[in-house]
């Protein structure tokens, strides 16, 4: 990769692409022997029941700031911390 490609943002700019880019909302829900859960660690003992119920929502097309903002963090960001935004995977379909 030439030197001045540090960030995912240089890519695109040194190639003049505007990609068309439509985000979507994952939400995940475990529930722990019929209780919902919202904290971490689950402390399971044999016999116990998760279900993990899901929703997806199409949001739609995003600008191309919000996409570099999710490339930087996806991509460049190792581990989370309270300034991320996004988190969790992503990929690409042509």
């Amino acid at each position: 990769m030439p030197e001045y490609m540090r960030d995912p943002i240089d890519y695109y700019k040194t190639h003049n692409i505007n990609p068309k880019v439509i985000k979507y909302n994952v939400g995940t829900f475990p529930i722990h022997n019929g209780i919902p859960i919202q904290y971490s660690p689950i402390l399971f003992e044999e016999g116990d029941d998760l279900e993990v119920k899901y929703t997806v929502q199409r949001v739609g097309f995003i600008n191309f700031n919000e996409y570099m903002q999710f490339l930087h963090e996806a991509y460049k960001c190792q581990n989370m911390n309270i300034d991320n935004q996004y988190h969790g995977l992503w990929s690409l379909r042509i």
